[in-house]
């Protein structure tokens, strides 16, 4: 090994380790009044993502979904699919008046991750 590619590997390696310490790599973009931590082997958490005051519970849940899976360093070559919107989660069912909206997350591995929307209604 020349003494370049030794530099090269070096200086790889160096900029590959401060982005996994810096929490670069570990960003978790859901933004809500509650934020969840991030598990990196394994993820599985629920919390509120709006909410009124008076708080009204209801038995009207309408849930929607979107999963990715494969690695975050190069996920358009990977899939993700699904609807996770409010919109369609109140429409699975039928809710017209929203109460409030949670949301779950699960993540194995960095690999697989699932974001769920839960709408509470009537």
């Amino acid at each position: 090994m020349t003494a370049f590619s030794r530099k090269l590997l070096l200086a790889l390696t160096l900029a590959a380790t401060s982005s996994l310490m810096s929490g670069c790599a570990l960003m978790d973009y859901t933004e809500a009044p509650v934020a969840v931590p991030f598990g990196i082997l394994y993820q599985q958490t629920k919390a509120p993502l709006s909410y009124k005051t008076p708080f009204k519970v209801s038995d009207k849940v309408g849930r929607a979904y979107t999963s990715h899976i494969g690695p975050p360093i190069m996920p358009v070559l990977f899939v993700s699919i699904g609807d996770a919107s409010i919109q369609a989660a109140a429409k699975s069912a039928g809710i017209t008046k929203i109460h409030h909206i949670d949301y779950a997350r699960t993540n194995i591995l960095n690999m697989f991750t699932r974001i769920e929307v839960f709408v509470y209604g009537e």
